[in-house]
């Protein structure tokens, strides 16, 4: 018995470390070792729980969600996808060995989908729910409390003094950015990454739905609230623009929701259809103008305040010369051409693409010839020992895996969106903040995959296995009670 109690306090240390941990995206001491970009230090308590207890607790009859079976699918076609390309005449890339890249690339992977697993398997409780939940808010504020020192540091040096840099060595590989903030992570565009796949949708699902999982609030603040306003600070404070874009879908999302609500109460005060139809037309049609005047107002801001926007509106550019150059002066035409080499590729591989980690030898053929021009891109190619890669999630999945690989992907996420949408509809509040996390998380990775292409941060891996998690409770019994809308209501009722 004392064996047993022992054995779960073992676990549920490992499972707190593990959140814990979950803001350093770049440990040394794991990238020392494996000599990778991507080394979160959570890697350590997930493989040691994996093996201590998922793996025996699998082999003694546990069982995979469901939900789980077309990520496996696609874990298939992508090992046979790069087993194939060891048989391929591959284009040379310096030094670089095909094999060391498919085994690299598939390594991440396999970490991605262990995060995973482990996490819609372990929390198997309203009580472990809780628990993650509560640790998750004790990480963000450890990175909010750091990223604050960060802002202060630099609006009071601007520049990063040595004890400062010394502490962030510690935990991290990556290097400080002017101006920007990192917090522990590789590089602000990481932290605006983990920000929004895992730590922001919780806070706001769970001040959209009056939720705590804490005892007290402060003035009828709850830490959830606190931190959600710190987080939203934080991604503007990181500058990272496709991050901001991935926050402002998912407040679309809900203040789309909030219409939707408003309009059925609006609609409920008429009799007849056609003044129920007209109410909602002109509340959309208002809608609509009011986002596109957000939206203009948005890009007017940034043009001001960040450099890198400051041509956003020019629109002499974009009219005579190629897009390439217009995305050249907003600081992005580097993305872009990784991401038309990424299709070029694809399209010449399209059934099972050219295997994990290969599309980078492929480059030199595929690029844009305008791309030469740019320094960058030059740096990239001549001065890299290792391939390049596309900048991409989505690009990646179809140029490594193909359409195959990429149809099992897509289906996956599929079924993550309709078990969001199972949660929302249950009556216990963490289950409806746990789905709608679940949702604004998917919402957000539309956005953040165009940013990070790597499967081994484990971000969205966790909201996800979390959402699975709660799904597979067995309060799932209970009747599910209508919440409206669950994503997106027809626009008017008969």
């Amino acid at each position: 018995m004392k064996e047993n109690r022992a054995y779960q306090i073992i676990q549920w240390v490992l499972w707190g470390l593990l959140i814990l941990s979950l803001p350093i995206t770049s440990f040394p001491p794991i990238a020392d070792r494996l000599g990778a970009m991507v080394s979160p230090a959570a890697i350590i308590p997930l493989v040691l729980l994996i093996l201590a207890w998922w793996l025996p607790d699998l082999i003694k009859g546990g069982s995979l969600p469901r939900q789980s079976l077309p990520l496996l699918g696609f874990v298939v076609v992508a090992l046979v996808s790069s087993l194939i390309s060891l048989f391929r005449v591959i284009p040379p890339f310096q030094d670089a060995l095909p094999w060391r890249q498919v085994l690299e690339g598939f390594a991440t992977l396999l970490i991605g989908v262990a995060f995973f697993l482990l996490s819609s398997s372990w929390p198997r409780s309203e009580k472990s729910i809780h628990f993650t939940l509560r640790l998750l808010n004790y990480a963000g504020l450890i990175i909010l409390v750091w990223c604050i020192i960060q802002w202060i540091v630099w609006n009071e040096y601007t520049r990063w003094p040595e004890w400062l840099r010394d502490i962030q060595k510690m935990f991290s590989t990556g290097t400080l950015y002017k101006d920007r903030i990192t917090g522990f992570a590789y590089e602000p565009s990481w932290l605006s990454h983990q920000l929004n796949m895992i730590f922001v949708p919780f806070w706001l699902a769970s001040t959209v739905k009056g939720f705590t999982v804490h005892r007290h609030k402060f003035l009828g603040i709850s830490l959830e609230n606190f931190l959600l306003v710190g987080g939203v600070i934080l991604l503007y404070l990181s500058k990272s623009r496709l991050g901001l874009l991935a926050f402002l879908l998912c407040v679309s999302y809900l203040l789309l929701r909030l219409s939707i609500k408003i309009v059925h109460s609006l609609q409920a005060r008429f009799k007849t259809r056609a003044a129920k139809q007209w109410t909602a037309i002109t509340f959309y049609l208002g809608l609509v103008v009011l986002s596109v005047l957000l939206l203009l107002g948005t890009g007017v801001y940034l043009s001001k305040a960040d450099p890198r926007m400051s041509e956003l509106f020019d629109f002499e550019t974009l009219r005579n010369r190629p897009f390439l150059e217009y995305a050249e002066k907003l600081a992005f035409s580097a993305r872009i051409v990784y991401w038309q080499a990424g299709w070029n590729i694809f399209g010449e591989n399209p059934v099972l693409g050219v295997g994990l980690g290969n599309a980078g030898f492929y480059f030199y053929d595929k690029l844009d010839p305008a791309a030469w021009e740019y320094f960058e891109i030059r740096d990239v190619m001549y001065d890299l020992a290792s391939p390049p890669n596309i900048k991409s999630l989505w690009v990646r999945l179809f140029a490594e895996t193909g359409f195959i690989g990429s149809a099992f992907f897509i289906v996956w996420l599929g079924l993550i969106l309709l078990t969001g949408i199972s949660l929302l509809r249950r009556s216990k509040k963490y289950m409806q903040v746990t789905g709608m996390a679940v949702i604004l998380t998917l919402l957000g990775l539309l956005v953040e995959g165009f940013s990070v292409d790597t499967f081994a941060l484990p971000y969205f891996w966790i909201t996800f296995g979390l959402g699975v998690a709660v799904f597979r409770h067995k309060e799932q019994a209970e009747p599910e009670v209508p919440v409206v809308p669950s994503v997106i209501e027809p626009i008017s009722q008969g």
